[in-house]
């Protein structure tokens, strides 16, 4: 992870990573990492479901297996089951802009409802979600309820199964845009 205070699309930012650098006198997997007013919560799924952020908000697992470290990165979550998933108790409502990231993997791209978050248990107007399966086979979905257009859709065949994806969803309330990238591409 690399937090970087400002960053303009319009001009170019050298940015600085030091892999290996036994320098570095910060320990850079710290909460002071995510301590900006920005985060709701930060969670690495790493055998357990506490907020890497400060925030406090722990989640609670709902079925979800620990994934051994060969899979991944250093661990994770396997959700195998539509009925699995994690509730964050503390999630806060969604006002104004917001984004959320994570690292997704799928074993079969075509089954719809594959969400990978949620905030929609009322079906009401701003509820949204961020889903790998619902428009098709390879393809992720990010909607807002109340919103028009609902959804925004990526193409078909973005999401490759047994392939590691970073994936991001950005909402501006100024604007009314939403935005949807998978591994770095709008």
């Amino acid at each position: 992870w690399v937090q970087i205070p400002v960053l303009n699309n319009l001009t170019d930012t050298p940015i600085f990573m030091y892999y290996g650098n036994n320098t570095v006198s910060t320990d850079l997997s710290s909460t002071n990492i995510w301590t900006d007013p920005g985060y709701d919560g930060v969670w690495h799924l790493n055998n357990d479901f506490l907020d890497a952020s400060g925030s406090g908000n722990n989640g609670v697992n709902y079925g979800a297996t620990n994934q051994p470290a060969a899979h991944n990165f250093a661990g994770g979550q396997n959700f195998v089951d539509p009925n699995h998933w994690i509730e964050l108790p503390n999630h806060t409502d969604r006002n104004g802009s917001f984004s959320y990231t994570g690292w997704v993997r799928t074993l079969n791209n075509a089954i719809a409802g594959q969400r990978i978050i949620c905030d929609d248990q009322s079906n009401g107007p701003s509820c949204h979600a961020l889903s790998i399966g619902d428009p098709g086979a390879g393809r992720i979905r990010f909607y807002i309820r109340g919103l028009g257009p609902v959804s925004l859709d990526s193409p078909g065949g973005t999401i490759i199964n047994n392939t590691w994806h970073y994936v991001a969803a950005t909402f501006d309330d100024l604007s009314n845009l939403k935005s949807l990238y998978v591994d770095g591409v709008l």
